[in-house]
């Protein structure tokens, strides 16, 4: 269970109990300096080979935290009611703009310090993920060297979606609650390693004759934000540069799959993440994922998992039984092995 009910200074409680250490902080953070007094209502941390993960919920806190990871870190604040927090990262200072929510990227290796002015009723998320693993979850474990970019306004709407979903189970605690966790973090490092990634001389070479990263990020990125409605490979491709038909040879090149599987993978992991929504209805999940009916959808989704959409909400959600990762990855190892289909024209 969550630890709750404790104040903290400099991390140990003061209820008037035996002394306990509150962490604010993962282990992975290397805290160098801690000068934060505050209420933590409760806090739980998660630890795997390669990741971690930790949410709190702060009822009022100040201070000053300066910090070297070890691991890249993502963090959210979910949700605050008010907050005053400056961040200074590689000699910049940020001010956290006053709204109820914001993200941030933080690689490994970087110092990092924290001025809290103030911070009331928040909930936090903050993920740690070591270099390889991210190589992993991105599929690039081929690369011996890339830079994960620092971002100070991280607004990645899938990576959000994924977040509240982990927040929540660390909450709650549900059986298989764990799973569904790491599961959460593995889809968050896929997703963090897509927006912000930096690729090096080594990973560009290895996409020699695709397309540049910076024009493969734009191609997702649009695909990403379209989800819900139709998109032609005409488009995707007058985005870069190309003519459809060069467009869908250099993406296989340098993802492994066509457009159009790449498309049909991430619309199914989007829809897995909504269906955690018990007030959605199938017909709305497929709606939001770019189906045009109930019955598209369900083909596609059993296609891509094995099950039907109500049969995986049933044993995902209802059930509380966590997404299979190495199932997950399997399904990307095969669809990455597939030949690349003709796409036309008329869309994907």
């Amino acid at each position: 269970m969550p630890d709750s009910g404790a104040s903290f200074v400099r991390g140990q409680a003061r209820d008037g109990g035996p002394r306990k250490t509150v962490p604010p902080f993962p282990p992975h953070s290397g805290v160098r300096r801690w000068t934060v007094v505050g209420n933590l209502n409760w806090t739980r941390s998660l630890a795997w080979r390669g990741a971690s993960v930790q949410a709190l919920a702060i009822e009022s806190a100040c201070g000053e935290i300066e910090l070297k990871t070890s691991m890249a870190e993502l963090c959210f604040l979910l949700r605050c009611r008010h907050h005053d927090v400056d961040i200074e990262l590689a000699n910049t200072c940020w001010k956290a703009p006053h709204e109820p929510r914001l993200a941030y990227v933080i690689p490994g290796g970087r110092q990092i310090t924290q001025r809290v002015n103030l911070i009331e009723d928040a909930q936090i998320l903050k993920i740690g993920f070591e270099h390889e693993f991210l190589l992993r979850a991105a599929g690039l474990s081929h690369a011996r060297s890339f830079e994960l970019a620092p971002k100070l306004g991280y607004d990645d709407p899938l990576s959000w979606q994924l977040a509240v979903s982990i927040y929540e189970e660390c909450k709650n605690n549900a059986p298989g609650g764990r799973q569904f966790i790491e599961t959460g973090a593995t889809l968050l490092a896929m997703q963090l390693v897509r927006q912000c990634i930096a690729y090096s001389g080594e990973i560009n070479a290895r996409w020699r004759g695709g397309l540049a990263p910076t024009a493969l990020r734009r191609a997702c990125d649009f695909m990403m934000n379209n989800l819900s409605r139709e998109v032609s490979i005409v488009d995707v491709a007058r985005l870069v540069g190309l003519s459809a038909g060069h467009f869908a040879t250099v993406f296989q090149q340098s993802v492994g799959c066509s457009p159009h599987a790449w498309l049909r993978r991430e619309r199914i992991l989007s829809a897995q993440t909504l269906l955690h929504d018990r007030s959605l209805s199938l017909h709305a999940v497929a709606l939001q994922v770019g189906y045009a009916n109930q019955s598209a959808f369900g083909v596609c989704f059993k296609k891509q998992t094995g099950f039907t959409p109500a049969a995986w909400r049933r044993r995902h959600v209802f059930d509380s039984i966590p997404v299979d990762v190495e199932r997950h990855a399997c399904e990307s190892r095969r669809e990455r092995r597939l030949p690349a289909p003709c796409l036309s024209s008329a869309g994907l």
